[in-house]
Order: structure tokens, then sequence, then C-alpha cells
């Protein structure tokens, strides 16, 4: 059996819990053999060993809804980069559209989906072999109903709730908590929102990275000549690459036409969607790193990579360097005053000849 693990900055929201509660949680961390140092760094730790870390928490605490408090400590920093890309999605089903992406950050000992059902959407957590702990359940669950409220405002709540997991001791801080129906012993682990609430515009100006990616695209936009089917097109990869690469196929219907008319017209064009996609992004990224300074794990979110490293690697394709290398570089440069033309400098020496 695989090993499953999970991101160590996690724990980070664990320790704080406990330290609130007046619980010394650097001695917890060690009893479940995690040392500290480790859940500032991009490690990540054996799900066996946070299963532990739970434990003793719970164990300590004598809370047996610890999950729903731990929720309450994570920050956009614990999840790195994918915390600060939510912040520019314009509805929350592109938020949670995000975390599903990029869920495997977090876990890979659990599953997310995402979809509408009738009149609601359902965020699903399938778990795998090596089960998480249900308070690890709780606790993602909670967050994801707190990142409705976090970007929807405070009646954002939760249809219902279902867990897997037994009612746990009192089990009335879960509706209190969730502001809605829980269910427990139930067949899965789901959350479930109004599907209105899912595709309604998220209030503009909650997210600085999003005015500062919008301000990238349209001067990326702005460069381009007339209406043409390849612009149209990079226009539609600048709005849907921060939730990932959408396809041929759902530009094309995007636009309205066919995927076989798409290619066909875009070769009559001398271009194809594959270089077009590789082209937006190189350009964009090169403009995020020139005139932003959104940091470089955001970047690769709103480029619509799965992680940091796949954008390292693309970029390096691209410019033969690392994504920081060029930030750095055009950071001096532009610190650089640009040198003098020779007759500026024959001026310069004239003066100086003739004493002026």
């Amino acid at each position: 059996m695989t090993t499953s693990s999970a991101i160590a900055s996690w724990g980070l929201a664990i320790a704080a819990a406990l330290d609130a509660r007046g619980f010394d949680s650097r001695s917890l961390m060690q009893r479940a053999g995690i040392e500290t140092s480790q859940l500032e760094s991009s490690d990540r730790i054996p799900v066996a060993t946070t299963t532990k870390l739970w434990r003793i928490a719970v164990g300590t605490t004598a809370d047996p809804c610890f999950g729903l408090v731990v929720a309450e400590y994570v920050k956009p920093t614990t999840f790195n980069a994918l915390g600060f890309s939510l912040a520019a999605s314009s509805t929350l089903r592109d938020a949670f559209q995000r975390i599903v992406r990029y869920f495997g950050m977090v876990t890979d000992a659990a599953e997310l989906s995402f979809g509408p059902q009738g009149s609601f959407y359902e965020l699903n957590i399938r778990l795998g072999e090596q089960r998480l702990a249900p308070e690890a359940v709780d606790a993602l669950i909670a967050v994801g109903a707190l990142l409705a409220k976090s970007l929807a405002g405070q009646d954002a709540k939760p249809l219902s709730v279902e867990l897997e997991r037994a009612a746990p001791q009192s089990w009335q801080r879960f509706s209190e908590f969730f502001g809605c129906p829980v269910h427990f012993s139930a067949a899965r682990n789901c959350l479930r929102f109004d599907r209105a609430l899912c595709e309604a515009q998220l209030p503009p100006g909650n997210a600085e990275l999003s005015r500062s990616g919008d301000h990238v695209a349209e001067h990326y936009l702005e460069r381009f000549g007339p209406e043409s089917l390849a612009r149209r097109v990079r226009a539609v990869l600048v709005e849907l690459l921060p939730a990932g690469d959408p396809g041929p196929a759902r530009v094309a219907k995007r636009l309205g036409t066919s995927l076989r008319s798409l290619q066909r017209h875009l070769a009559a064009e001398g271009t194809s969607y594959t270089a077009l996609l590789e082209r937006v992004r190189q350009e964009l990224a090169e403009s995020y790193l020139e005139e932003t300074d959104t940091p470089l794990g955001s970047v690769a979110f709103l480029l619509g990579f799965s992680s940091a490293s796949a954008f390292s690697r693309a970029f390096r394709r691209w410019n033969d360097c690392s994504p920081s290398e060029y930030r750095a570089y055009q950071a001096r440069r532009e610190s650089t005053p640009p040198p003098l033309e020779h007759s500026d400098v024959m001026a310069s020496g004239d003066r100086v000849a003739s004493g002026m």
C-alpha cells in the first residue's frame, strides 16, 4: 500500500489551536513524531503521523469537536499559494473548482469533487485506503464553509452537511458552527450549497491578486491588433486559465463554435490552440513577474499550472532561467540608469572640454 501524506503546514493550524487552548503544542508534536521546523517547510508528513497527532490533540483537549476549532486557525498560507489564488476567484464555484484541482497539494489520502446537483452544488470528500482522522475531515469540511463566508459574506451558509463519522458528544456544536442541518453516520462526506450562491459574482475588490491579474491581462490583450479568432482565444484563455487549462473543446464552446471549426480557423491563421496556450502563458508570466509582486506560486496558479514546480520548468524552457532569476534581473535592470547614447557622451565631453 502506498504511504499517503499531507502538507506539513496543516500542522501549524493544529499547533495554533492547541496553543490557544493553553497546551504545549511543541511537546505534543514531538509525541506524534513531528518537529516544529517541519511545519514551516514545504515538506509533507505521512498521514499515519498526522492521524497520531489528531488522536493526541483530541485526547489532550478532551474535545471531540476539535476539528472545528482547528479550522478557525487555517490561514491562506496554510495551503501555500493555493490560499492566495482562491482570493482571485470570481464565484464560489470557481473557488471550489480550484480547491478540487489542487487538493493533491493538501493530501493524497482523499479526493475532492465539486459539481451541480439540480438546484445546489456539492463538495464531496472521498477517503482513500489510508483514511484521514475523523477530525481532519471535520476540519476540511469546516474550512470549506469558512471559505464561502470569507469570499461571499457571513450569510453564505451551506444548505446541509453530511459526515461519515458517528455523532460525537456535543454534536450540537456542528449545527451551530455550520448554521444548517448536519447528518452523521452518512454514506459520504459532503458540503452542499445553494446553486445561485455558488454562481453569483463575488464582490470586486476583495482580492488584490484579482486586481493585479486584471491589470496584467488587460495590458496583455491591448498589445494585439484587430479582432481575430486567435485573439478571441487568447481572451478566453486569460479568463479561464486560473482554473486550469480549459482545453480546446471548452474554449470552442465558450466562443460558440465547434472544436473542428476552431481548429480549422486557427490553422488558417497560422496557429493552433496548443501554440496559443503556450504563448499566452509565457507572455502573461513575464508580465506578472515584471509588473507585479504576485508570489511565484500564485503566478503559477493564475497561469493554470498544477504546481509551482511545473510553472518553473515551463519558464526555464521559455527563458533559460527560473522565474525568480527573471524577476531579479528585471528589477536590477529597472534600477540601473540607461547608458548614455554616443552623441550624449560626445556632447558631455565637449562641454567639459570647453569649460561649460
